[in-house]
């Protein structure tokens, strides 16, 4: 049997636009930077509360409501996450659920997950304690951005210029991922 041949071609880095047509500068890893970049549209998250898993992990999980490092936590990623847009008022129901994990334990991400998507019909973003602890600016954007897809809101766009030859002949496009920044 005879191999199939068809022509290929690498692609440019795609122009990544965000709120007012600003764009942000891909590096040659397919990573960027996220801080103070405003999502292209925004959404609006009415509720959301806290859940902090703990399993006895010493050094990464937080010790409970009164723990500083939480409140200090909470009160960076409600910037962050404010300052894109996403969030613009808090009420009783909550519609998502930031889930502080101890460890990487995949039964007890796929439980929460399970539980909060199938049962509950509450949308979650799980992150790690001892990630978020750290209060990276460049994480805390990572989590908006997952945050404000989940809630309805658009990301970034590509630039329609970039993109042309996708409408012209039939075309399939491999490995095309622009949503994970790092």
């Amino acid at each position: 049997m005879a191999a199939i041949l068809n022509p290929v071609r690498i692609l440019s880095k795609p122009i990544i636009t965000y709120a007012s047509s600003a764009w942000t500068s891909i590096g040659d890893r397919g990573s960027w930077n996220l801080v103070g970049v405003k999502f292209a549209v925004g959404t609006c998250l009415h509720n959301w509360t806290v859940l902090v898993i703990k399993d006895g992990f010493p050094g990464a999980e937080f010790t409970g409501a009164s723990d500083g490092d939480l409140y200090e936590v909470v009160s960076d990623f409600r910037y962050i996450a404010t300052s894109n847009h996403t969030f613009l008022n808090v009420q009783p129901k909550p519609a998502l659920v930031l889930v502080m994990l101890a460890n990487e334990d995949k039964a007890t991400y796929e439980g929460i997950k399970y539980l909060c998507d199938v049962h509950l019909d509450v949308a979650t973003v799980c992150v790690q304690s001892s990630k978020i602890r750290k209060r990276s600016q460049q994480y805390l954007a990572n989590v908006a951005l997952k945050v404000n897809m989940k809630m309805g809101g658009v990301n970034h766009r590509l630039d329609g210029n970039g993109v042309e030859w996708l409408r012209g002949i039939p075309t399939m496009v491999v490995g095309m991922d622009v949503s994970h920044p790092s």
